[in-house]
């Protein structure tokens, strides 16, 4: 009789344990599907943000990618495209994005999957590649004063070629222009004007002077009619 009570009494205890160790089973389960969840839509959240940065970058929408890079772990993250918000600037050629992504203090050295920085997007891409790398720009200017007063015409055509903006003064005060006159180059000054995208023609010098205040003072009346001609040619552009 006591046997029978026992092994009833021990059959009711295993079966409490069993159904106990059920439950935190089910419950364990539980909670590592929620902590699952809750990680997927994490990841979930950053691509949709990182899609929206690209997103950002193409419209040039400056205030909504500062909004999305309010959270610095963004700023040098490759996006969904393999790409950082910085390299995404660069490849899409926009420039006002590309100034605003290096103040922010986007790192220059970060990678992409392939092992190409920011810099190596932009070897295509002067004007941005010299945002990057402001050295450059430097030695490139005198690389064409250096040409312009060797007349190497070749030298100056590649840099025209690679889109270096003319509207800038070399430490003697003369802006590219400029110099070409008062060294009597009319062969370069042609060459430049065939570039109206890289200059402003009405560009003045330390004196305040333009290329066609230069062209009068020195007498170059060929060259001062090739500036006229230049201004009437793109008066409607």
């Amino acid at each position: 009789m006591h046997s029978v009570g026992l092994t009833q009494c021990s059959f009711l205890v295993l079966l409490t344990f069993s159904f106990y160790l059920t439950s935190c089973s089910r419950h364990e389960a539980e909670y590592v599907t929620f902590n699952q969840s809750d990680k997927d839509l994490s990841r979930q959240i950053v691509k949709n943000e990182s899609e929206n940065i690209s997103e950002y970058i193409q419209n040039e929408n400056p205030e909504k990618l500062k909004n999305s890079l309010s959270n610095a772990r963004l700023l040098n993250q490759l996006l969904p495209n393999g790409r950082t918000p910085l390299m995404e600037a660069i490849y899409w050629n926009k420039k006002s994005m590309v100034t605003l992504l290096i103040e922010m203090g986007s790192n220059l050295d970060v990678k992409d999957e392939a092992g190409h920085r920011a810099e190596d997007y932009a070897n295509d891409k002067k004007e941005l590649l010299f945002l990057l790398n402001p050295t450059l720009l430097t030695s490139t200017r005198q690389s064409l004063y250096d040409s312009i007063i060797k007349n190497d015409i070749t030298t100056i055509k590649q840099l025209l070629e690679e889109g270096l903006n003319l509207n800038f003064l070399f430490s003697t005060g003369e802006s590219p222009l400029i110099l070409t006159l008062k060294t009597k180059k009319e062969s370069l000054v042609r060459l430049l004007l065939q570039y109206p995208d890289l200059l402003d023609i009405d560009f003045k010098d330390q004196d305040h002077l333009t290329a066609s205040d230069w062209a009068i003072n020195l007498d170059l009346k060929r060259s001062q009619k090739i500036i006229e001609n230049f201004k009437k040619e793109n008066s409607n552009e």
